[in-house]
């Protein structure tokens, strides 16, 4: 009964309770802040997910400039590159661009699992490494005494629970495309990322997302959420669009989370 008590999420921050701490013509900033016990350095991370290049590309541009003002230690990228082959190049040129003072890390979204050439998963390894990001697909990497660990898609396997053996004592981030795999993690974590819910792409005044794509539907739409252990969740809006080139009343958004040490 305790396990299964520390399974229940609760919503800390709705889409209409965000924190806008900035914004351009077309790129929200939004910001997240908490303490956590076992951080000794504080962590600035640039969350950037679902950019769907080709067609109908997000600002390039405006992107770039968003995540590199916020003077990051780490960007990382929540998957879903591209809607078309044909904007692969165009996306990776803008993911080189982004910097930080550490490391950028990255996972993959059921959008290149889709592509054939998601078979070989050194494709993709590749082409993140050429854009100055580590492609962390059911991996793990520490930096800046923090550990990254990157989930792999679940490929709607069914529901999938995982225990993760991290270091303990060290700050853990799971960086998943899609929050449904987060959520299912049994074992302990302070930090998840996630995106792929588009929070909606198309929301209604007091009724929020319409469609979700999560097996959860609007439980985890957006914001930032708290399991009952403390472990945080944020899932972003992203970037661009899919299905259809529109947002309405859900903005595209860059999330800045700042991670600080507890005081005592």
């Amino acid at each position: 009964m305790k396990s299964e008590q520390r399974m229940k999420w609760t919503s800390l921050i709705p889409y209409g309770a965000r924190t806008v701490s900035r914004s351009t013509p077309s790129v929200e900033i939004v910001s997240y802040k908490f303490a956590c016990r076992s951080v000794k350095t504080p962590l600035r991370l640039a969350f950037l997910s679902d950019i769907h290049f080709g067609r109908n590309p997000p600002p390039a541009g405006e992107i770039a400039d968003s995540v590199n003002s916020l003077d990051p230690t780490h960007v990382i990228f929540g998957g879903d590159i591209a809607s078309e082959s044909s904007g692969l190049d165009d996306a990776f040129s803008m993911l080189s661009k982004l910097k930080s003072s550490h490391c950028n890390f990255a996972v993959i979204g059921n959008w290149e699992l889709k592509r054939s050439r998601c078979k070989n998963i050194s494709y993709w390894r590749t082409k993140f490494h050429g854009a100055g990001f580590t492609l962390l697909h059911d991996g793990e990497a520490e930096s800046a005494g923090c550990v990254f660990h990157g989930l792999a898609p679940s490929r709607g396997q069914g529901l999938r629970t995982a225990s993760l053996d991290s270091p303990t004592g060290k700050p853990l981030v799971v960086i998943a495309h899609n929050p449904d795999d987060i959520v299912r993690i049994k074992s302990r974590f302070d930090l998840g990322l996630a995106g792929h819910t588009h929070a909606g792409q198309i929301r209604l005044p007091l009724v929020g997302a319409l469609k979700t794509s999560s097996v959860h539907w609007k439980k985890f739409e957006y914001g930032l959420l708290q399991r009952d252990d403390g472990a945080k969740l944020v899932v972003s809006s992203g970037l661009g669009t899919s299905c259809i080139p529109l947002r309405i009343f859900c903005s595209p958004e860059v999330v800045l989370t700042e991670i600080t040490p507890m005081q005592s």
